[in-house]
């Protein structure tokens, strides 16, 4: 299926260690089509999702300045 990128900023009064602009990236990679449907069917992932949602917000990859260069590179950060 191939590796996806979500970038989030954090809300106000939520801490965790971000890029400095405030924000993350998750790079994830789903098995399949099917598997991204059904998680979009999910109650526990939907439960999940909105507790995420109260934390941050979704921002287009493309806004972050590291994704500008061809070759982006990321800090990993602790889980």
């Amino acid at each position: 299926m191939g590796r996806l990128s979500s970038r989030f900023r954090r809300k106000p009064g939520v801490e965790r260690q971000l890029l400095a602009d405030g924000t993350a990236v998750e790079v994830f990679e789903w098995l399949s089509t099917a598997a991204i449907e059904r998680a979009h069917r999910s109650p526990a992932v939907q439960a999940l999702w909105a507790e995420f949602s109260a934390a941050c917000d979704y921002v287009p990859i493309a806004s972050a300045a590291e994704a500008r260069r061809i070759f982006s590179e990321f800090e990993a950060l602790a889980t």
